[in-house]
Order: structure tokens, then C-alpha cells, then sequence
């Protein structure tokens, strides 16, 4: 959950990232071109971390859903 109480729930199939309101509306997919996900957690600030299986990578995605790589595995990044 965010900071207002909307919930971000992994797709089984695409493993992309789909927002729920707090009342429990579909707010459709957050973030674009995102996939391949297979953990999410949030900080103090209200970043969003997602963990990539499918390239090694860990991003950083604002409230927005822009991202940016935080880690990636391949370049050692952060």
C-alpha cells in the first residue's frame, strides 16, 4: 500500500504492476512498459522498488510511474 492507501498487486501472467484504489476501484496498470516483476516495496518517501527477474534489475519508480534503474546486477549498479 501507498501512502494513500492505494494497493499494488503483481499479475500472475505478465507479472506487471495493477493499482487498486483504496476503496478497491481498478486503476488499471501502473507504469509504462513495466513487467516482469516478482517483488514491490515501498520507502518513506513513497518510491515504489520493483525487482526484475527478467533482467537482473531493480527499479525505482516515482508516484508517476516513471522509473528509473536504483541496482542492476550485470553493471553493479548503486
Amino acid at each position: 500500500f501507498d501512502s494513500a492507501g492505494n494497493l499494488y498487486v503483481l499479475t500472475g501472467q505478465t507479472a506487471t504492476i495493477q493499482k487498486f484504489s483504496s476503496t478497491g476501484v481498478d486503476l488499471g496498470a501502473f507504469g509504462s512498459g513495466l513487467s516482469g516483476f516478482t517483488g514491490l516495496a515501498f520507502d518513506s518517501s513513497g518510491f515504489l522498488y520493483g525487482s526484475q527477474y527478467n533482467t537482473n534489475t531493480i527499479l525505482k519508480i516515482d508516484p508517476t510511474g516513471s522509473s528509473t534503474v536504483f541496482a542492476n546486477r550485470t553493471t553493479n549498479k548503486h
